[in-house]
């Protein structure tokens, strides 16, 4: 029996017989996510689960019922896309795939189909909010703006190239990093 590869929660193609008119920028716009360069894949290959570091990925927490879903689904042969790590001196750190990593362990799982990506450690925050932020499970308020705090730290990188890595407007950025420094 063969499987297909799931696409977590696709785009939905929505048919609009009229569109508004294109408004005028008034200042530069931010990059649209897929304008963003991919970090590229070192390899794919399966990891134990017990080698993932997830200490510093952004979610607060875990939606058992999507976990519960996920594990069923897995038992009955559907195959989801690879977890998506970065590797730092023989370890790895997760970017992406915390619901399928619980649903693996959930089901006496021991390994997981995994990327690992060329990525500096300074933009292991960016990136991780940039994955979470586009599915249908989006980080909550708390859990992205400490992630943008964090990405900020860790990597020095200007506001323009955090709003930009992450999909957000570098006002908004700016925003979040103002609160965070004034408390």
């Amino acid at each position: 029996m063969a499987h297909q590869a799931v696409e977590f929660f696709p785009e939905i193609d929505l048919d609009i017989s009229e569109t508004p008119p294109e408004p005028q920028p008034t200042k530069p716009q931010p990059k649209k996510a897929a304008e963003v360069n991919e970090p590229p894949v070192i390899e794919r290959k399966l990891v134990e689960l017990d080698e993932i570091e997830i200490d510093f990925y952004p979610r607060e927490s875990i939606d058992r019922k999507r976990v519960d879903l996920i594990a069923e689904m897995m038992e009955h042969g559907t195959i989801f896309d690879p977890i998506l790590l970065a590797e730092e001196k023989g370890k790895y750190f997760l970017i992406d795939g915390r619901h399928r990593i619980t649903a693996r362990e959930k089901n006496g799982g021991k390994q997981i189909d995994a990327q690992i990506l060329e990525l500096k450690k300074e933009l292991w925050a960016a990136y991780s909010i940039r994955y979470n932020s586009g599915k249908s499970l989006q980080l909550k308020g708390k859990e992205l703006k400490d992630a943008i705090w964090k990405a900020h730290l860790d990597s020095k990188l200007p506001p323009a190239k955090i709003a930009e890595i992450v999909n957000a407007s570098e006002d908004w950025v700016n925003k979040i990093l103002r609160k965070k420094r004034d408390k």
